[in-house]
């Protein structure tokens, strides 16, 4: 992605601008986001950047109030959705 952000495209290279430096710079940000998107889909981008925030924060930021949950606590999870979702134990984890 930075590569994207430091590369010019040949036309850039021939044609200076202010504008030709910018172009993919914004771009590069951005790259999962379409160009004309409907309320919907606004809807569900704006979803899956908070998520992808939050998750961000759980695996780099200094949480002191998020507690691992025990083997416990993730087995009876794991056997709670087996049992929802009619899955029988294969075994394989």
């Amino acid at each position: 992605m930075l590569r994207a952000t430091i590369l010019r495209t040949p036309k850039q290279l021939i044609y200076k601008s202010p504008k030709a430096a910018l172009s993919t710079t914004a771009r590069a940000f951005y790259p999962h986001l379409k160009n004309d998107q409907d309320a919907a889909e606004q809807k569900e981008q704006h979803l899956f950047d908070d998520n992808k925030k939050k998750l961000d924060n759980l695996e780099h930021g200094k949480n002191p109030d998020f507690k691992q949950p025990g083997m416990e606590d993730l087995k009876k999870k794991g056997d709670d959705a087996r049992i929802e979702q009619n899955r029988p134990d294969d075994g394989v984890y």
